[in-house]
């Protein structure tokens, strides 16, 4: 090979035919681009997927909230003989019964602090029976109710 004048002479076995070719000294901008697509598209997957899998955590702290809740509604009827009237989520901070708090703090959601919570109990006491419901990202909801009652 000999070197000319930023060309590069090659040469073929027989010595007949001459090729000229420039220095190869970077990437041409067709292939910047294409390789900043691809980037572009795997950095899409990869956003979409993990805010799938934030939900699909955030539902899983709801469930544990509301199995929490439950135990500890059931401490609250194994003392009193009877379930509280209400919870109102995102004003009470402690689920009371009588003079004995029971959890302290009462759950937030993980992503309102106001919402995703409902509790249905009874209109007069005793309080036999309730609805404890957490209402998920990914669609449906997950309900708590009383031992025994499913």
């Amino acid at each position: 090979m000999e070197k000319n004048h930023g060309f590069t002479l090659i040469r073929t076995l027989t010595g007949v035919k001459n090729t000229f070719r420039l220095n190869h000294r970077g990437f041409t901008l067709i292939e910047l681009l294409i390789v900043m697509a691809i980037i572009a598209v795997l950095a899409t997957v990869m956003a979409l997927n993990f805010q799938q899998q934030m939900k699909k955590a955030r539902d899983g702290k709801r469930k544990a909230n509301i199995e929490q809740i439950r135990g500890a509604l059931e401490m609250c009827k194994t003392d009193t003989g009877s379930y509280p009237l209400s919870i109102n989520f995102g004003t009470d901070t402690n689920l009371t019964c009588g003079s004995n708090t029971y959890l302290n703090p009462l759950p937030d959601d993980p992503k309102a602090p106001s919402g995703h919570y409902t509790y249905a109990g009874c209109v007069a006491a005793p309080c036999t029976t309730y609805t404890l419901t957490a209402t998920l990202e990914t669609g449906g909801s997950y309900t708590g109710t009383p031992l025994g009652s499913q």
